[in-house]
């Protein structure tokens, strides 16, 4: 049995609703990637490559091409990475894949928690055509990283490589150092969180 921690998520209306954030990927999320995500995420994409052929910046659905089902399959039962859902009103709400092998580059030598794989839901994502549905969900996976992090003794230091549609989220909401363009990991920009500032978010997610 996979073990859960329960969230709160704050529904479009106002109202909030009871979440549980799973370790695991179950074949239920997975099933639900696949026949509910993956449709509307190739359907922002398309539409990104459309707006961006008028001139528009928008890189929705930049994650449409990832395969949750054959990262999942590649990293079940390697000990270094941890897979996190979180699940409300009987759909997956959000996705995570985290890893325990990397180093600081802001504490050279140190190890940190990287986030090879995180997403939220299409319908979770701010969008000119609907609100979101439930929010917020990437702080609530990111939040859950910095606890794996301390958890692994790694003092909240928290890693990873920014799609170009989340580097706002990252540089502006979390404060991230960002170390620019990462010619090893196609040219996407990489931003860590500091043992500071993991410990600033901490205090933010008691209040």
């Amino acid at each position: 049995m996979r073990s859960s921690y329960p969230v709160r998520l704050l529904k479009s209306d106002g109202n909030w609703i009871d979440g549980e954030l799973f370790e695991g990927i179950s074949e239920t999320n997975l099933i639900h990637f696949e026949q509910l995500w993956k449709p509307q995420l190739d359907e922002m994409r398309r539409e990104a490559i459309e707006r961006r052929a008028r001139g528009e910046k928008c890189y929705d659905g930049a994650d449409a091409h990832w395969n949750w089902r054959k990262f999942v399959e590649l990293t079940t039962g390697d000990l270094s990475v941890r897979q996190f859902t979180i699940e409300a009103d009987g759909e997956t709400q959000g996705l995570m894949l985290v890893s325990t092998i990397y180093r600081s580059r802001i504490e050279p030598g140190q190890h940190l928690l990287y986030v090879d794989r995180v997403a939220a839901a299409p319908w979770n994502r701010k969008s000119k055509k609907a609100p979101q549905r439930f929010r917020p969900i990437g702080s609530l996976l990111i939040r859950h990283a910095i606890g794996t992090s301390l958890a692994e003794g790694f003092s909240g230091r928290v890693g990873l490589h920014s799609l170009p549609g989340s580097t706002g989220f990252y540089c502006d909401r979390l404060a991230m150092k960002s170390f620019g363009p990462d010619p090893h990991h196609q040219n996407l920009e990489y931003f860590e969180l500091s043992v500071a500032q993991a410990q600033e978010e901490i205090k933010k997610s008691s209040k």
